[in-house]
């Protein structure tokens, strides 16, 4: 009687603590799972609503590059720097953005006149920067005798910065036509040489929200500045007649005309200035045959014939 009732009392016993065992192990097993639920939706929560990447914009500084309607877009052409050279935010008296140096990799992605807009890596800054830089700086050698001083028409002075330009002289922004201030730098041309240090008109960006509405340069909602070059008069009207002769070679065309000595050129629809001889161009590379007649041309062999 008292081995039963020992047994009775033993069986009793290791069936109590075999029930605490199983709830421990229950309670043990719901917690996991409910943590492993709670990750879950933090997880789920968090990839529900991710946080929005910036987009990548072209360069550090493009929101302080001028731009231009008559510039050519170019698809992203890699190319490399083979002389030093300044890279500028406004052709061709801009402050100055940079260097390059000889065998340095850029990508162009605009062309206008003599200069290229591109894109590169400064290892200074540690950032990519874009800028402004005349057409030499890709050459062995440069393509202008600057030992001829450049024709400037009245009111411009020829100068010499990067390279040989012509520009109006200044001492404030008043004297400045509309769409450019007084802050370029250069000097006088004297003989081939740099000579004395002046202030000049140049074109910038424009920033103020007040400002008239600039069209878009294709992308990164880049502003246009709408003066052609620091020597052109203020905007041509549509409806004035005659049109005033352009100071740069090549100008949009008005209502589908240019000014006496300028054609419209088929291939970009723009007015080029007639070259009966290379010097004729003042402020384009090359001279070369567009629809029959020879016109002022950014690039050799603009338009095959």
């Amino acid at each position: 009687m008292k081995i039963f009732r020992g047994v009775t009392v033993l069986s009793l016993i290791l069936s109590v603590s075999a029930c605490d065992f199983i709830k421990q192990k229950l309670g043990k097993g719901e917690a996991e799972e409910a943590g492993a639920d709670a990750a879950t939706a933090t997880a789920e929560d968090a990839g529900a609503a991710p946080a929005p990447t910036p987009a990548a914009g072209l360069a550090a500084n493009e929101d302080d590059i001028a731009r231009f309607p008559d510039e050519t877009k170019l698809e992203n052409v890699a190319a490399t720097a083979k002389r030093q050279y300044n890279v500028r935010d406004a052709p061709p008296a801009g402050a100055l953005v940079a260097g390059l140096a000889p065998g340095q990799a850029v990508t162009q992605i605009a062309s206008r006149q003599k200069y290229f807009l591109i894109t590169f890596d400064d290892a200074k800054q540690g950032k990519k920067l874009m800028g402004w830089v005349h057409g030499d700086a890709f050459l062995a050698a440069p393509a202008e005798n600057t030992a001829i001083e450049p024709k400037c028409a009245a009111g411009e002075t020829a100068l010499m910065g990067d390279s040989a330009f012509c520009g109006k002289v200044c001492a404030k922004d008043a004297d400045c036509p509309s769409g450019q201030a007084c802050k370029g730098s250069a000097a006088k041309w004297n003989k081939g040489k740099a000579g004395d240090s002046v202030t000049v008109c140049t074109v910038f960006a424009v920033h103020d929200a007040g400002a008239p509405a600039a069209a878009d340069a294709g992308g990164g909602g880049l502003k246009l500045v709408t003066t052609l070059d620091a020597g052109q008069p203020a905007a041509i009207d549509a409806g004035a007649k005659p049109i005033p002769t352009p100071t740069t070679d090549i100008v949009p065309a008005v209502d589908g005309k240019c000014a006496p000595g300028f054609v419209v050129v088929k291939k970009d629809g723009k007015c080029h200035k007639l070259c009966p001889k290379p010097a004729d161009c003042r402020a384009a590379f090359y001279c070369g045959k567009c629809d029959g007649q020879n016109t002022c041309n950014d690039v050799r062999n603009f338009c095959p014939n």
